[in-house]
């Protein structure tokens, strides 16, 4: 079992949270981040069936006719309600800890009970892929390598979506408008959410 404890800090509100400590290599960026991605998976499947989640989906499907509208849709409400910060700024103030090699996950759920919501493209994409499971769809998580000093460890992740003629991207954390995609990427996997 992963060690537990409980946080009161004034970051997640009445919300209060549980966080887990989970081993993995942080000397090894493809294992950390098949971890890290396990978890995401995880986070996002189980909270598409909660009542915050499931509601969110539904009111944003509300007067979409294609499924690129309820994207559109899905990418603004989160550009303009959930703050960008890298983990590495939040996990000192939150868990009294250095955040080098560490990420910090925010459950779907939670992210949204929060007084102030924030996190990086993790928690982001999480979010995305929760909504997006809730609506209906198969998210993926694509992964990049798009730190041109270290292009062969995966510095960013975001959700594509399968559609009719390609895929839809989804990088809110990160992108200029709905479909925005990284062009300079040195790697990238997908993963099934």
């Amino acid at each position: 079992m992963f060690p537990r404890s409980h946080s009161s800090s004034p970051f997640w509100g009445s919300t209060g949270a549980t966080i887990l400590a989970v081993p993995t290599n942080p000397f090894d960026n493809e294992i950390s981040t098949t971890d890290t991605l396990h978890i995401m998976s995880a986070l996002a499947n189980r909270d598409a069936g909660s009542p915050l989640i499931q509601s969110l989906a539904h009111e944003l499907l509300i007067g979409c006719s294609t499924a690129e509208q309820f994207f559109q849709s899905l990418w603004y409400w989160i550009k303009n309600r959930i703050e960008f910060k890298q983990h590495e700024d939040i996990i000192p103030s939150v868990l009294g800890v250095d955040g080098i090699d560490k990420q910090l996950l925010i459950s779907p759920s939670t992210l949204l009970a929060l007084p102030l919501p924030e996190g990086d493209c993790a928690v982001f994409s999480t979010l995305v892929a929760s909504v997006l499971v809730a609506g209906g769809f198969a998210p993926l998580y694509k992964v990049i390598s798009a730190d041109s000093n270290e292009p062969e460890r995966w510095s960013h992740v975001y959700v594509i979506v399968p559609t009719g003629h390609g895929y839809y991207s989804m990088d809110v954390s990160h992108g200029k408008y709905p479909g925005w995609e990284y062009q300079n990427r040195y790697r990238e996997m997908t993963w099934v959410v």
